[in-house]
């Protein structure tokens, strides 16, 4: 219906959430294809970086990062990025790369914010 009525950042946010879903259930091919997909047709940086997560989540450490690197830069006073976004995909990638205390380190600028809701976790 979405994709009927050209509603792309509509679209676009169902297949982030999809890639995500795919990621967490053990499809990380699947989450990376649906991802993928999807970056081309979204401007928005909440999508970016919910696609950034999922591909974090399916291992694709250095395309997630370029991502949320890109949208750090684009949103410099951000706050909900800077502190609470970018931490968590560079999480994400440590974990993933076998290095959990620097997840853990990396985490540490979320702290401040850790009872808010962020809306986008």
């Amino acid at each position: 219906m979405a994709q009927r009525l050209e509603l792309r950042e509509t679209v676009s946010a169902a297949q982030a959430q999809e890639a995500f879903t795919e990621a967490i259930l053990g499809y990380p091919p699947l989450a990376v294809q649906k991802a993928k997909a999807a970056l081309g047709s979204s401007k928005s940086y909440i999508i970016k970086l919910q696609l950034a997560t999922a591909l974090a989540a399916a291992a694709e450490g250095k395309l997630s990062q370029e991502i949320a690197e890109e949208v750090a830069k684009s949103r410099p006073e951000d706050t909900t990025v800077q502190a609470i976004g970018l931490p968590l995909i560079r999480a994400e990638v440590a974990v993933n790369s076998g290095n959990a205390s620097k997840a853990v380190e990396v985490l540490s600028a979320a702290t401040p914010y850790d009872n808010a809701d962020t809306g986008i976790l």
